[in-house]
């Protein structure tokens, strides 16, 4: 009987339940593996998310600030040109 609690390959772990390894406790190894090994491919995708999601807020805080800028800009450039005209 193979030891799956080191198994890294999906596939295998996969296969070794659909070929019905004896054992019931075998079967819950093969399961808590396959788990394990889905909880830690979502604990990176988050945490890749995450890190994402950071840089794109602070891309578009410094956005809001240049764009606040150009438009406190044009404010005093109408308002300059007003009063050019008066």
């Amino acid at each position: 009987m193979t030891d799956y609690s080191t198994e890294i390959d999906k596939t295998k772990l996969l296969n070794a339940i659909a070929w019905g390894e004896p054992g019931t406790k075998h079967r819950y190894t093969i399961i808590m593996r396959l788990l394990e090994l889905n909880i830690n491919t979502l604990s990176t995708s988050i945490d890749q998310a995450s890190i994402a999601s950071t840089k794109l807020a602070k891309r578009v805080f410094w956005l809001n600030v240049i764009l606040t800028l150009v438009g406190i800009g044009g404010l005093v450039v109408s308002i300059l040109h007003l009063l050019r005209q008066t």
